[in-house]
């Protein structure tokens, strides 16, 4: 595999895959290594609605087995061939000041519940389209 990628035994005494990087840098997934897998994705599509004081989200609630509040992250499609993440609260500006904002936020219901929940909302008077948003709750897991 040439000097940059090891795949089995590493000098760690683990077998795993390393590569080095053109910099020198060095990435090991072995047994001692813990990565974020993807245990749930789908789309969210909210309503559309007229402003000020509205807001047009919707929920789901997906069975994970989770005990804690999983990371994620949420990404709404601006157009047939755009997509911008989200942190958690996404503003939009028109003529300097906040009219439209975009949210997605992960949360534990109970035990075994994990709620995906995809919000916009505007501050103006106008009506605002359906968005979708595609949403990533991810679980750490060894490897």
């Amino acid at each position: 595999m040439g000097t940059r990628v090891q795949l089995g035994k590493l000098p760690s005494g683990d077998y795993g895959l390393r590569v080095v990087g053109p910099d020198g840098t060095t990435v090991i997934i072995d047994g001692t290594s813990d990565m974020f897998r993807i245990a749930a994705t789908g789309t969210l599509t909210t309503e559309s609605f007229t402003g000020p004081g509205s807001s047009g989200f919707v929920t789901v609630d997906i069975s994970t087995g989770f005990i804690y509040a999983p990371s994620s992250h949420y990404f709404v499609e601006g157009s047939a061939d755009v997509s911008f993440p989200l942190s958690h609260y996404q503003p939009g500006t028109s003529g300097g000041h906040v009219d439209y904002w975009w949210e997605g936020t992960t949360q534990i219901v109970n035990t075994n519940q994990t709620r995906a929940r995809a919000r916009t909302s505007t501050s103006i008077s106008q009506v605002i389209s359906a968005y979708v948003y595609r949403y990533y709750i991810l679980e750490q897991v060894g490897l």
